[in-house]
């Protein structure tokens, strides 16, 4: 019908053990890594790693769309840009970690289980969800932080947490002795990214988030606030 949902269709698929790294190509059917314009899929009880979380150690990866039943980490440093359009490649995953790292892109990816959204130390440690400025325009110096230097994405990318999924805003460093005085329990919403909650999100006792100028959160769940940090307004940035 009329109201049919757009399915987007792999053209990798996860093969590899039950957790392993994003960049080894024989994890993937087709045996390439996922790039611009694939649809990576991960089956149930498999884990794809973006990254090794060693610090000064971030891997990138952009693709169209992500689906499957899996899990996707993105470890600190590392950034997985998804880039399709919602209307034809919407992407749904059912558990995305990111734990350090950032999701970006002007796509939209829903959460149809769980995300653990947190900060994993310094350096690169502060986790975000963005929308990518793509590139910079020919002939802007990369120095001067000029936000209208960068190509506007097609669209702002959103992030949907479905209803019964959790979005969890996590506290690492809970097993300190006081650590709502350690800092860098926060997270970041940057770039006009948009948040649509169906299901829960959750904010743990020490963490919080630092949302910029023209990123929206839009509740139409639950909100659990469990300590006295919550959300704060960030500042106008670009990545």
């Amino acid at each position: 019908g009329g109201n049919a949902q757009a399915v987007a269709v792999c053209t990798h698929t996860w093969v590899g053990p039950a957790s392993g790294l994003w960049t080894t190509a024989a994890n993937w059917s087709p045996a390439t890594v996922p790039g611009p314009g694939n649809v990576a899929c991960v089956p149930t009880n498999k884990t794809a790693v973006l990254g090794t979380g060693a610090p000064n150690a971030g891997e990138e990866a952009i693709v169209d769309a992500v689906l499957g039943g899996g899990a996707i980490e993105v470890l600190r440093g590392s950034k997985l840009y998804v880039e399709g359009d919602p209307a034809t490649e919407p992407s749904s995953i059912t558990r995305l970690d990111l734990i350090g790292g950032t999701l970006g892109g002007s796509g939209q990816v829903t959460i149809t289980g769980s995300m653990r959204f947190m900060n994993a130390g310094n350096p690169q440690g502060t986790s975000a969800q963005t929308t990518r400025a793509l590139k910079r325009l020919p002939g802007s110096d990369p120095s001067d932080g000029v936000p209208n230097e960068f190509t506007k994405p097609p669209r702002l990318g959103r992030t949907i947490v479905a209803p019964g999924a959790t979005m969890t805003i996590a506290d690492d460093f809970a097993s300190n002795s006081n650590p709502c005085q350690t800092g860098g329990n926060g997270v970041a919403l940057r770039d006009g990214r948009v948040i649509l909650n169906k299901g829960t999100v959750v904010i743990e006792p020490c963490a919080y988030v630092a949302a910029d100028w023209g990123t929206s959160f839009t509740n139409q769940g639950t909100v659990e606030i469990q300590g006295s940090l919550g959300w704060f307004e960030g500042f106008l940035g670009t990545d």
